[in-house]
């Protein structure tokens, strides 16, 4: 199943009340047009998807494309945010039989990350 078919599902399937706080989300550039289009128009939530400000010059030979890696700033939070959690020996592997334990083992996994944040 396609991303923005199983976002679209989980987002259906939520109460509206779930998350009221929740204006602005990050995506890749698979989510752009017609699911963008329904999430403004279904929960009133802003997409932004991060692009190399000079990707149109690029593409069309207007400039350069500079050579090597160059981040993007909110690119990566995602994955960062995973290899984060990858590192937690509970969420290597799924041992877990309840979906309730998973996500307590991800709330005790971000927990931890956050108090070594703060300290």
């Amino acid at each position: 199943m396609h991303d923005t078919v199983g976002a679209r599902q989980m987002i259906e399937a939520a109460p509206m009340a779930a998350l009221p706080r929740l204006e602005l989300v990050w995506a890749d550039g698979a989510c752009t047009g017609p699911f963008a289009k329904w999430l403004e128009k279904e929960r009133s939530w802003r997409m932004e998807v991060p692009f190399h400000r000079q990707r149109q010059a690029w593409r069309y030979g207007l400039e350069e494309r500079p050579a090597g890696f160059h981040v993007l700033p909110r690119r990566w939070v995602v994955e960062r945010t995973f290899a984060w959690l990858s590192r937690s020996r509970r969420l290597a592997r799924d041992y877990e039989r309840l979906p309730e334990t998973g996500v307590a083992m991800i709330h005790t996994a971000m927990s931890r990350i956050m108090l070594r944040r703060i300290t």
